[in-house]
């Protein structure tokens, strides 16, 4: 169950902001479609920045003495928490919104490989039904999700419950890990 909160988080955040933020730009904070079309590979780059980062976070914590499941979890921590940075966005607005949603995509991305890292603690047997199945729960989700988003958007033209979503979804999954998730458990065997 704390990994499907896990999946869930993730993929309502990076599928919200990757699906909006062009938009976001242009429409809600009056970029031009010139800079809008220049602050979205920044993005990006910053998300897959943010994957790497994961890992080497992760390395560096199992070189300082922790066990490789609590460095996944204290590393899920700390790019959930950059990934909150997104609920601070609309509060903002214009460059400062940008900074922090750049900030965001680095968090999201390096949520990834940990969600892939921790589902390898999965048991064995049963790992690729798992995968498969979380992932399809994942995307089914997320795309009724981003339905309900695009029909609040079009109707309220504001884009700030998408963020707080994007920003804060993460950190339900990390509650989950740390309440759910036990490593020694029979699921995670």
């Amino acid at each position: 169950l704390g990994i499907v909160a896990v999946i869930l988080g993730i993929s309502a955040s990076w599928q919200f902001i990757r699906e909006w933020l062009p938009k976001f730009l242009k429409e809600s904070q009056g970029f031009s479609p010139d800079t809008a079309d220049l602050i979205v590979p920044v993005y990006y780059i910053s998300a897959e920045l943010g994957c790497f980062a994961a890992g080497v976070f992760v390395l560096w914590l199992v070189r300082r003495g922790y066990r490789v499941h609590s460095a996944r979890v204290a590393a899920y921590a700390v790019f959930a928490l950059l990934t909150a940075s997104a609920a601070l966005a609309p509060l903002f607005g214009g460059w400062a919104a940008v900074a922090l949603i750049v900030l965001a995509g680095a968090g999201i991305l390096g949520l990834h490989p940990l969600y892939y890292a921790l589902g390898q603690e999965l048991p064995a047997k049963h790992m690729a039904f798992l995968s498969g199945s979380l992932a399809a729960v994942g995307w089914l989700v997320v795309a009724e999700v981003q339905k309900g988003m695009g029909a609040h958007i079009n109707e309220t033209k504001s884009y700030a419950v998408g963020f707080y979503i994007a920003g804060l979804a993460p950190l339900l999954g990390l509650a989950a890990l740390l309440t759910l998730w036990h490593p020694n458990s029979r699921l995670a065997r």
